[in-house]
């Protein structure tokens, strides 16, 4: 493949306005990232209190 100088440089361009977008909304996916965590983090903190309760007996077991 032969690629022309205007080629080139419109490539280039391109890639650079990828990466200056890319680190404008940078933000944006770290706060989703601290949010899910925290969500797994709660999440795994009420299955291991779920986990530690007693089941009461039914009246079956009772007799």
């Amino acid at each position: 493949m032969v690629f022309n100088e205007y080629e080139v440089y419109q490539t280039m361009k391109i890639r650079q306005e990828e990466k200056e977008m890319k680190a404008q909304n940078a933000w944006k996916f770290g706060d989703i990232q601290k949010e899910t965590f925290l969500e797994k983090v709660v999440k795994k903190w009420n299955e291991g209190r779920k986990s530690s309760r007693v089941q009461p007996n039914c009246c079956c077991c009772a007799y």
